[in-house]
């Protein structure tokens, strides 16, 4: 992000100082992108074709019937999910994907710290 502003992009955060004390974060991110500031979409679009390559190769091992997609980036809606099914659909078997549904997470952000108290509380009780 900070390399296309500085090459002359334009962007809601181009005002925006960007130091190594005081780095543009995720959430700033994201807030543009609810915004529609194309920049911040075009980055997330490219995250979401790479994470799609990746999940691609997951679903032609695994054949899951779901994936659901979580954590931070997932506040973007269709514009994360979007670019992650057309890669899914682009680089995985097509035998193997019809079967397998993409999703975001009802938690949104917090995915990741319910998984880990669900995996904590499982734990507790197995001894």
């Amino acid at each position: 992000l900070l390399e296309r502003i500085q090459s002359g992009e334009s962007s809601i955060l181009s005002t925006r100082i960007a130091t190594e004390e005081n780095p543009i974060t995720l959430d700033e991110i994201i807030a543009a992108v609810n915004k529609e500031d194309l920049l911040c979409i075009e980055i997330v679009e490219e995250i979401g074709q790479k994470l799609g390559k990746q999940i691609a190769g997951l679903i032609n091992i695994f054949n899951p019937e779901l994936v659901i997609i979580g954590g931070t980036l997932s506040l973007t809606g269709d514009y994360i999910t979007q670019p992650i099914k057309t890669a899914v659909r682009k680089y995985s078997l097509n035998l193997v994907n019809k079967d397998s549904a993409i999703i975001t997470s009802k938690l949104k952000d917090k995915a990741g710290i319910v998984g880990a108290c669900m995996l904590a509380r499982s734990r507790m009780f197995e001894s």
